[in-house]
């Protein structure tokens, strides 16, 4: 049941990702470049996910490793922001309300979607956020 349910969650993320725009993302460089092939995600969360019984347990995973990924992710953009003239800056902020809009949109549960449709939107969330971190990290200005 584990290996299944955990299959199912991968499979609906690669599905959606499959169906990113980039370049409506804002994405400024080679989408082969800019875009990891694999987000920064624990191994803790992996193995959280192996261990989930049920689907209380598997939100409960994905729940932690997203405030993770989200503290990453605006740790870097501050840090990034923080490096910028004002023009990226500007640059910036609207390319991330275009990703924002993206993930919201990628990562949205149908509504009539089982309870498993929670844990695959709440996993969409996790990956789309650690590979949005991942992209970030990648532009940060390189330190002697």
């Amino acid at each position: 049941m584990k290996a299944c349910a955990t299959f199912v969650v991968v499979t609906a993320c690669i599905a959606s990702l499959a169906s990113i725009d980039v370049k409506a993302m804002g994405a400024t460089k080679d989408p082969a470049i800019d875009v990891p092939r694999e987000p920064s995600i624990r191994a803790s969360y992996n193995d959280c996910m192996d261990k989930a019984n049920t689907t209380a347990d598997m939100l409960a995973c994905a729940r932690d490793e997203y405030a993770y990924q989200d503290r990453r992710l605006n740790d870097v953009y501050k840090r990034l922001m923080n490096s910028l003239s004002d023009e990226r800056k500007s640059a910036l902020r609207t390319e991330e309300r275009k990703w924002l809009t993206h993930k919201t949109s990628q990562c949205k549960a149908p509504s009539n979607g089982g309870t498993l449709s929670l844990v695959t939107s709440s996993d969409c969330a996790v990956q789309e956020t650690a590979r949005r971190a991942a992209i970030l990290e990648k532009r940060m200005p390189k330190t002697p």
